[in-house]
C-alpha cells in the first residue's frame, strides 16, 4: 500500500515552524500514540471475532463426530477462501 500513500511530514518537519514552541512536539507524539494503540486494539478484536467461531465450528463438528484430522484442515481452506475473497475485493474495488 505504501505506493499509493502521498508524502506525510516527519514529525520534526512539522514542528520545525515552532521552534520556539517546546509544548508542540510532545503534544504531536500524544496525538500519534492514540491513534496507534486504537489501530491495535482493533486488530486484536478483528482476530477474536474472525477467530472465535473457528473455536465453535471445532466442537460443532466433533459433536456430529468429526474427527479433528478432517475438521482441522477445513477450517484452514476456509479461512484460504475468506483471504483470497477480501484480496478479490481490493482487486475489483471501483476506480
Amino acid at each position: 500500500m505504501l505506493p499509493f500513500l502521498t508524502q506525510y511530514p516527519k514529525p520534526e518537519d512539522a514542528g520545525a515552524e515552532n521552534d520556539n514552541d517546546n509544548g508542540s512536539r510532545g503534544a504531536l507524539q500524544k496525538l500519534s500514540l492514540k491513534p496507534m494503540l486504537l489501530t491495535l486494539l482493533a486488530l486484536f478484536l478483528f482476530q477474536v471475532a474472525n477467530m472465535g467461531p473457528y473455536a465453535y465450528i471445532v466442537g460443532l463438528g466433533q459433536q456430529f463426530g468429526l474427527e479433528m484430522a478432517f475438521i482441522s484442515p477445513t477450517l484452514g481452506v476456509a479461512a484460504w477462501i475468506g483471504i483470497v475473497g477480501a484480496g478479490l475485493v481490493v482487486v475489483f474495488q471501483p476506480a
